[in-house]
């Protein structure tokens, strides 16, 4: 017994090794699809499909419209920023994956060194990177303003405070391309927005700026964020995703692109600004807007560009960088004394727990304006990243839908399509055909949904489902 136990064990720590080869399939193959190119990695540099940035990639290296840099992709963890050209600029686009407080440290290292970085991100981790990164920042900031005070110089004190991304879908029914979530962006700042007339975001979400506000400590200001791109004022945010502009969700203009007075940071609402089909769209001026950002943050001498594809969404979890993460760690100083907590803590995130949604009583939902026990389930499942019981529970309620519109009985695929072809003759009934097929694979759990761009996906195709036959 004790054999076969050893023998596990010895298997499982030479995962990292098998495994690690696999994880960049991403960007080394392509797939058959001819929209998303390489399927494991929609946001690589590497590919070549309209979501990839092959083209951002080709003009850094080759100095389109930008000095020529020496492009790099970090696949590991971020801790390994600290053996890179301390002047580079790096981007991290659409992150998925959790960043452990090793990779932050090793991020802020990298800013105080004089890097710069830049965030997109609608879904993902975004928000777990800005917050732990203003409260770091933050502590950095106390630690040289109170040491000035006493005289001492040492380094600047001046950080980005306060931004996060707002849940939501930008919609705007004025400025778009058709489809009310493809948003033209037209508000810029005169600097970085030089050039610029219209810069197209897909699906974006909005960045909430100065969550602290701006206040002094003994004469030292903090510092806040300063918006660089806004929608127009007929925008609203889609807060709870059900597609429709509910009482609350008043049209204002909503902040797409800020940066820290520092200097030294930019966040962007959308990763879509940067995929081929936005960039090399003549149409509008995203090329024009991300040239004019590596411009503002390149210094004469940053000579490299990174892209932290890491914390993309892939299919092979990153187990090298997980272990490289906790070599990194054991080599500084007093940190190496509490490695094994770190490990501890970082293991416990991702071992599941058997947790349900909450459901209130009906009596407290009431009292909370537009709130229902379905909002609620819905909510848990989107936060939890649920994708398959919240598609399952959309599907349910399109059922429900089709059995009364079409004024059936109970719900039968085949008598569903018979009628369906009766009303609507001209409709695109294979599209619904193979939208049920697989609606019924999800709601039976025999199709995994792990990626939230799958799920919109089948938000609305549900959406343009129960548009075309109901309306």
């Amino acid at each position: 017994m004790g054999s076969v136990a050893l023998m596990v064990l010895f298997g499982i720590c030479l995962l990292p090794l098998i495994f690690a080869p696999m994880y960049s399939l991403g960007s080394l193959f392509s797939a058959s699809d001819p929209n998303f190119g390489q399927i494991y990695n929609q946001y690589s540099i590497f590919n070549e499909g309209s979501k990839g940035l092959s083209q951002f990639r080709d003009d850094l290296q080759n100095g389109n419209g930008v000095p020529q840099f020496e492009v790099k992709t970090l696949v590991s963890s971020l801790s390994v920023t600290n053996k890179t050209d301390k002047k580079s600029i790096l981007f991290i686009i659409a992150p998925a994956h959790i960043y452990n407080p090793i990779e932050i440290y090793g991020l802020i290292s990298f800013l105080e060194d004089g890097g710069k970085i830049v965030i997109a991100g609608d879904f993902g981790t975004t928000n777990w990177l800005c917050i732990l990164n203003d409260f770091d920042l933050l502590f950095d900031y106390l630690t040289k303003t109170i040491v000035g005070l006493f005289g001492i110089s040492w380094g600047t004190a001046t950080m980005p405070l306060g931004a996060e991304l707002k849940p939501g879908i930008l919609y705007d029914e004025g400025f778009n391309d058709g489809n009310p979530t493809n948003v033209l962006i037209q508000n810029f700042d005169p600097v970085l927005g030089a050039g610029v007339t219209t810069v197209k975001v897909s699906q974006a979400a909005a960045i909430q700026v100065n969550l602290f506000g701006g206040f002094s400590f003994f004469g030292f200001g903090f510092t806040t964020w300063i918006p660089i791109a806004a929608s127009s004022s007929m925008s609203w945010l889609d807060s709870n995703y059900n597609g429709a502009q509910d009482t609350n969700e008043n049209g204002e203009s909503h902040v797409i692109a800020a940066l820290g007075r520092s200097g030294n940071i930019i966040i962007l609402s959308d990763p879509d600004i940067f995929v081929n089909e936005n960039y090399g769209d003549s149409g509008v001026d995203n090329k024009q807007f991300v040239r004019n950002i590596v411009n503002f943050l390149a210094d004469a001498d940053t000579t490299q560009i990174l892209f932290d594809e890491g914390h993309q969404a892939k299919l092979v979890p990153p187990f090298f960088g997980f272990i490289l993460m906790f070599v990194y760690c054991s080599s500084i100083g007093v940190l190496s004394v509490i490695t094994p907590y770190f490990i501890f803590r970082t293991i416990k995130r991702f071992i599941p727990k058997a947790e349900m949604p909450k459901i209130q009583k009906r009596s407290e939902l009431y009292k909370k304006k537009g709130k229902t026990i379905y909002y609620e389930r819905m909510k848990w499942f989107k936060e939890k990243r649920q994708f398959n019981k919240a598609l399952a529970l959309l599907y349910r309620r399109l059922k429900r839908s089709l059995i009364t519109g079409l004024e059936l009985k109970e719900f039968d695929k085949d008598l569903i399509i018979e009628e369906i072809l009766k009303v609507k003759p001209r409709i695109n009934i294979n599209r619904i055909k193979a939208n049920l097929r697989r609606l019924e694979l999800i709601e039976k759990n025999q199709l995994k949904i792990k990626d939230p761009y799958d799920f919109m996906h089948y938000f609305y195709e549900m959406r343009w489902i129960s548009d075309s036959i109901l309306s």
